[in-house]
């Protein structure tokens, strides 16, 4: 892989934040007083692990090639978001979930969480057996992980790319393009892993991660060239559905007979693979909730989003999560942070949330999101 580099914040582009689409589950507040916490340097050497994370995080990344295997550390310190760190109160074993960005490596930092990995840990790259040497920073990935007496242990890495496919159109002034229809903006800290223009030149396959906003904008956290052979791929919701042809996200897709009738639910977040022909995906494989379809009740879980206001009901969401949480509690500017929340998933489904840490950097006025349904469920 080519050498990588950063794309140059433009003013205000660090803090693009906008809903994302993502998570299956209702959420529910586990503690009492002021539910949102905001850390003061987002980094994974922070008090407690799990801090604000997102974009900010990936500007300080390193850009090295590639992972080394974590040397042994001391614990980290107590606390966490608000006190509530994702190791706090778990007994050695308990398994944890971890969903977000690499933000660094050392040991990997996800939601500002030091995870511990070795380097043969069971791995899936571009829905392919992988390793962990093939990480990089500004991959999407959920982690399985268990408590290992002071770490975080990996047990098992998913790295879940946004979009994989040709670039359809192009604004470089605006630092947007679009892939297989799909817009995509860079974020003022997505790493760049291509020659030439950050904006990728009409016809260029791509790879792409990040998050997808209700907006139907994909929020890019890493570009990297990919191979022409490649299967085409999206991940996103099913926003248009009419028989065996839909859109997920913004990009036309046209299912085969034997693509997994569940697969098709309207609103439902699926990740297809296919060919890319005649400005449409031909999907040979659907999945449906990539991200949580694993995540069971005895697992904490941690997850990266942007939060909104639900359509369906009044209330905030994150990723088409619905908070059962007062407006009136959060503070001024909510609307489009970025956020990892941290909770366990109830048996009943819902996800029941011990604190929200919110990015310290506002989101750009403009860049409000759209509203959003906040009504799906823990698998």
């Amino acid at each position: 892989m080519r050498a990588e580099r950063r794309t140059r914040p433009r003013p205000g582009a660090a803090r693009t934040a906008r809903g994302i689409v993502a998570a299956g589950i209702v959420l529910a507040m586990a503690v009492a007083g002021a539910p949102f916490a905001r850390a003061a340097d987002p980094g994974c050497d922070d008090p407690g692990g799990i801090g604000g994370t997102g974009i900010a995080v990936a500007q300080t990344a390193p850009e090295a090639p590639g992972p080394t295997p974590s040397a042994p550390r001391p614990p980290e310190p107590a606390g966490g978001i608000g006190g509530t760190g994702i190791r706090a109160g778990l007994p050695d074993g308990a398994r944890v979930a971890l969903i977000g960005t690499i933000a660094r490596f050392g040991s990997l930092c996800v939601n500002g969480t030091r995870v511990a990995y070795d380097l043969d840990v069971p791995t899936e790259l571009h829905g392919l057996p992988g390793s962990a040497r093939d990480l990089r920073a500004g991959h999407l990935v959920r982690v399985d992980a268990q408590i290992d007496a002071d770490r975080v242990l990996a047990r098992h890495i998913r790295v879940l790319d946004a979009v994989t496919g040709p670039v359809t159109a192009r604004d470089e002034p605006r630092g947007t393009f679009r892939v297989m229809g799909l817009p995509v903006r860079l974020d003022g800290g997505a790493h760049i892993g291509l020659s030439g223009p950050s904006v990728p030149e009409v016809g260029t396959p791509v790879r792409v991660a990040g998050l997808l906003s209700p907006a139907g904008e994909l929020i890019a956290s890493r570009i990297e060239r990919a191979f022409a052979d490649d299967l085409a791929q999206v991940l996103a919701r099913v926003t248009e559905l009419d028989g065996r042809v839909a859109e997920v996200g913004a990009t036309r897709v046209e299912f085969g007979a034997d693509v997994p009738a569940d697969a098709l639910q309207l609103g439902a977040e699926v990740l297809l693979r296919g060919r890319w022909h005649d400005d449409a995906l031909r999907v040979q494989s659907a999945e449906a909730e990539p991200r949580l379809q694993r995540t069971t009740f005895d697992a904490r879980v941690s997850l990266e989003g942007f939060l909104h206001e639900c359509t369906n009901a009044p209330g905030v969401g994150m990723d088409g999560v619905a908070l059962a949480l007062d407006i009136e509690q959060l503070p001024p500017g909510w609307v489009g942070r970025r956020a990892v929340a941290t909770g366990r998933a109830g048996r009943d489904g819902r996800f029941e949330v011990e604190r929200v840490a919110l990015h310290p950097a506002p989101p750009e006025p403009a860049a409000a999101p759209l509203l959003a349904k906040c009504e799906r469920r823990m698998r």
